[in-house]
């Protein structure tokens, strides 16, 4: 499976190479060209192109943050750590309705 890291290189590289026209669609439907060549044609979405960067984002944040790992740690040691169960509820309901909204 390849790997989406930047899209400046997707449309850089079909440049290079010559592997036809880099279109990229914006949400109100404008297209911008990189002409590489007649023989094929990519489309990019504006949602396509903002996974593309929330990917890359992804990929540079560290998996733990241990800093927040050893606060809750030594919370919990001390007493000190609460749960706000209707702050948690509020939450996943308003993640819920997100998703169902898209």
């Amino acid at each position: 499976m390849n790997k989406i890291s930047s899209v400046s290189s997707i449309s850089s590289a079909a440049a290079r190479e010559g592997q036809g026209s880099l279109r990229k669609t914006g949400d109100a439907g404008e297209h911008r060209s990189v002409d590489g060549g007649p023989s094929s044609q990519v489309a990019l979405t504006g949602m396509a192109l903002a996974m593309a960067q929330a990917q890359q984002l992804a990929e540079q944040t560290p998996d733990i943050d241990e800093q927040r790992v050893n606060e809750i740690r030594d919370a919990i040691a001390g007493g000190s750590y609460h749960i706000d169960a209707d702050r948690i509820a509020s939450v996943l309901l308003k993640m819920e309705n997100d998703l169902a909204v898209e």
